[in-house]
């Protein structure tokens, strides 16, 4: 059987010692995420005054509060681009599932000036026990999620608000999230897949990777753009005490997305783009680190 068996897991059940965290009962929505002030509407709207710079002459800009699809398009130069997502469907992968998120995605869509979500054109599809804690002493963050699959279907709805939405809303944030992957490749729910989530180093036991690459080969395979976020960590040096990408950004059959930041003007025009630089050493503290499933709070592929 050696020739046709990817690798095997589940033989060592330490991880499930952890922690002993237990929670009865669905998990409330999350609280609303409200950018710290000051902030920028733009690059470079605010300076900050009276703080040294260290890079150099001049001030330091604050950082936008957070851009709106309409300042990505502009700066993209997609502002006038005729198709606007009508008749593609973009699959979305989480764990947990919001129980405010389509309420959230269409006021949010209200708010920036786009049109809600019209009938049918956003779906869940969710497993029993997703809004739970299903996986038996591993500390779950439900709410930590929210806000994250949330903001990931409005970045899709705000760059293409013509397309279909499925959200896939895996049991928990580890192996079930590797489920959801397969169940939209092999019904093929959609034509792109997007997924904000990752290990934070490639150096994996061949068991992990494995038989996801063959569930994103398959995908590639039939015609299916994946994307996965590249990572909230630079080279992950502060975090593994090595450098090293995330994967599975780093497959070399998906499409990183992130990595940057972006500087859009006033008239929404492109001013700069800079890749996310290597970070200090770290100490001893942060050596010889285990990875885990981390979702990618600020570098997204929904983005």
């Amino acid at each position: 059987m050696s020739g046709i068996v990817s690798g095997v897991l589940g033989l060592d059940d330490s991880a499930q010692l952890v922690s002993t965290h237990h929670t009865t009962g669905d998990a409330p929505p999350a609280a609303a995420f409200v950018s710290a002030q000051p902030c920028s509407v733009y690059w470079g709207e605010k300076q900050a005054v009276g703080f040294t710079n260290p890079y150099g002459p001049g001030t330091l800009p604050y950082a936008p509060c957070g851009y709106t699809a309409q300042q990505i398009k502009g700066a993209y130069g997609l502002s006038s681009a005729p198709q606007d997502g009508n008749g593609q469907t973009v699959a979305i992968i989480d764990a947990y599932a919001s129980p405010t998120i389509l309420q959230d995605v269409n006021q949010w869509s209200i708010n920036r000036g786009l049109p809600p979500f019209k009938a049918n054109q956003f779906t869940q599809v969710v497993a029993p026990g997703t809004y739970r804690h299903p996986e038996r002493g591993l500390k779950q963050d439900p709410q930590g999620w929210y806000g994250e699959e949330t903001l990931d279907v409005e970045a899709v709805h705000g760059m293409a608000p013509g397309a279909n939405v499925v959200y896939v809303g895996a049991p928990n944030n580890f192996q079930d999230l590797d489920a959801a992957l397969n169940h939209v490749v092999d019904n093929h729910l959609a034509q792109i897949v997007t997924n904000s989530y990752g290990f934070n180093t490639e150096l994996l036991p061949q068991g992990y990777i494995l038989p996801v690459e063959d569930t994103i080969l398959q995908g590639v395979i039939e015609g299916i753009g994946i994307y996965f976020s590249s990572g909230d960590n630079s080279d992950e040096s502060l975090v593994e005490g090595y450098r090293t990408t995330d994967w599975p950004a780093s497959s070399p059959f998906v499409t990183a997305v992130g990595g940057t930041t972006l500087a859009v003007g006033a008239s929404n025009d492109y001013l700069f783009e800079t890749g996310w630089a290597r970070q200090l050493h770290p100490g001893p503290a942060q050596r010889g680190r285990r990875s885990r499933r981390v979702r990618g709070s600020t570098a997204r592929a929904a983005a």
